[in-house]
């Protein structure tokens, strides 16, 4: 149960980094399309049209890495076994 835990912490403490990484990056693309909208004194329907061109993706954009995780082709003959679930607890006697 330990070795569970601890799993899950270093797991968890791996990913940190990474996110607050991505969550830089996205900022710093906010500040320069701000910064952009500011150089060009766009205000009002103007700065809201700017401001979502600037901040989509563009079409040639990889996607993030999980995006590939989806649902896959299996080979023929190949089938998907279901996790093994427990059968729902019941605290009711049979009548």
């Amino acid at each position: 149960m330990k070795l569970k835990f601890w799993g899950w912490v270093v797991l968890l403490a791996a990913s940190l980094p990474t996110q607050a990484a991505t969550k830089e990056a996205r900022q710093d693309v906010l500040r320069s399309c701000a910064q952009q909208s500011r150089d060009q004194s766009f205000t009002g329907d103007d700065h809201a049209t700017f401001m979502r061109s600037c901040l989509k993706a563009p079409d040639d954009a990889k996607p993030p890495a999980f995006a590939s995780s989806g649902p896959q082709k299996l080979p023929p003959g190949q089938v998907i076994q279901p996790v093994m679930v427990q059968p729902a607890k019941t605290d009711r006697k049979p009548r």
